[in-house]
C-alpha cells in the first residue's frame, strides 16, 4: 500500500515537474525510433513504435540468434556457392569478402553476417543447418512467436525487400531484449573488426560509415545496419551513458546505400545523452539537460529496486 502511494505522488511530482516536451530527436531524420531503457525495459522516446515496418538487414540479428541456438560445432565448415554470389550481386545485396568454393567455418559464416551483413553467409549458413532456406525461416518465426513479437512474420534470411517481410520497432526491442542476454549473441553483436581463418578481415558496417563520416558513437557497445529501398536506414544500437545501458532503434532513414542519415541520427541522440546531467535521489536516476540544443528529462529506476517500476518523460 505505501509503496502504490509512493509511486502516484513520487509520478504527480515528475509530471508537474517535467511537463515541457521533450527535444532528444530534435533534427533527427528517421522516421521511426525507439529509445529504451534496457536496465528497466522502459521505453523513454518513440515514434511509430508499433507500426508496420521492414527491417532490412536487421533480420540478420534473428538469424545469428537461431543459427546459434542449433549450432553444435562452431568449426564445422559450409562452401559458398559462386551462383550464390552471382545472384546475390544482381539483387544489389551486401555479401561478404569470403571466397567461393572455399571451406568456411560457421564461426566465420555468422562474423560474415554480423560485421559486412553478408547475405551469401546467411543462406550459406541456413543451408547448412537446415534442409532448406524457408525451413530456417521457419524457425525464426517460430522464435519470434515464443519471444512475443506478434507483429512480425519473416520471409528470407538476407532482408532483401518482401512485403510478408515485416516487424516493428516494439517486436524487435522485445527480441533484443533477450538476445543481449546471451553472451555468445553479444560477442557478434559487438565486434567491430575480426580476421577469418582464412586470413580475410571483416570490418563493421557501421564503423566504415564512423571512418568515413568522423562522427561518434559515445558509449558504444554494439550495433547492427541495414538498408533497402523501401526500409530506408535501419539501426539496432546498443549503448551506455554514465554506467546506464540504452538500445535505440531506428528505421527510414532518408538516403540511398551511400548515405548515413542512420549514423548521423544516432550520433546525434547519444552525444546529447552524453552530455547529460546524471543525478541520483535513492533509487532514482535523473537524466536531464537543459542546453539550448536540446531538453529532456528521464527518471530511471536502478536496477536493484526491480519492483519499484515507474517512468515518467516530458510530455
Amino acid at each position: 500500500m505505501f509503496q502504490t502511494l509512493f509511486k502516484l505522488s513520487l509520478s504527480t511530482i515528475l509530471l508537474l515537474s517535467f511537463s515541457v516536451k521533450t527535444e532528444l530527436f530534435q533534427n533527427t531524420k528517421s522516421s521511426h525510433y525507439l529509445l529504451l531503457d534496457l536496465e528497466q525495459g522502459e521505453v523513454l522516446e518513440e515514434k511509430g513504435k508499433s507500426e508496420k515496418i521492414y527491417p532490412a538487414s536487421l533480420t540478420k540479428m534473428m538469424v545469428v540468434y537461431v543459427a546459434l541456438n542449433h549450432i553444435e560445432d562452431k568449426q564445422k565448415t559450409a562452401i559458398i556457392s559462386p551462383n550464390l554470389l552471382k545472384e546475390l550481386r544482381q539483387q544489389g545485396a551486401a555479401i561478404s569478402n569470403y571466397p567461393s568454393q572455399t571451406p568456411i567455418s560457421y564461426e566465420d559464416l555468422l562474423y560474415g553476417i554480423a560485421l559486412p551483413s553478408g547475405a551469401d553467409c546467411s543462406i550459406t549458413l541456413a543451408k547448412a543447418l537446415f534442409p532448406t532456406t524457408d525451413a530456417f525461416v521457419q524457425a525464426m518465426n517460430q522464435e519470434a512467436k515464443q519471444l512475443g513479437m506478434i507483429h512480425s512474420h519473416f520471409d528470407n534470411v538476407t532482408g532483401l525487400h518482401s512485403p510478408n517481410h515485416y516487424t516493428t520497432l516494439e517486436d524487435l526491442s522485445r527480441f533484443l531484449k533477450v538476445a543481449l542476454k546471451n553472451q555468445h549473441f553479444r560477442n557478434y553483436f559487438s565486434a567491430i573488426k575480426y580476421t577469418s581463418k582464412t586470413g580475410i578481415t571483416l570490418s563493421h558496417t557501421l564503423y566504415r560509415d564512423i571512418q568515413k563520416t568522423g562522427l561518434k558513437i559515445p558509449g558504444y557497445q554494439g550495433s547492427k545496419t541495414g538498408y533497402t529501398a523501401q526500409a530506408g536506414h535501419c539501426l539496432a544500437l546498443w549503448f551506455n551513458q554514465k554506467g546506464h545501458p540504452f538500445l535505440y532503434l531506428a528505421t527510414g532513414g532518408p538516403g540511398d546505400v551511400y548515405t548515413s542519415s542512420h549514423l548521423s541520427d544516432a550520433h546525434l541522440v547519444t552525444s546529447r545523452l552524453a552530455k547529460a546531467t546524471k543525478k541520483s535521489f535513492g533509487p532514482f536516476d535523473f537524466f536531464y539537460s537543459h542546453s539550448k540544443e536540446a531538453f529532456f528529462s528521464y527518471c530511471l529506476i536502478q536496477s536493484d529496486m526491480p519492483h519499484l517500476y515507474l517512468f515518467q518523460r516530458g510530455s
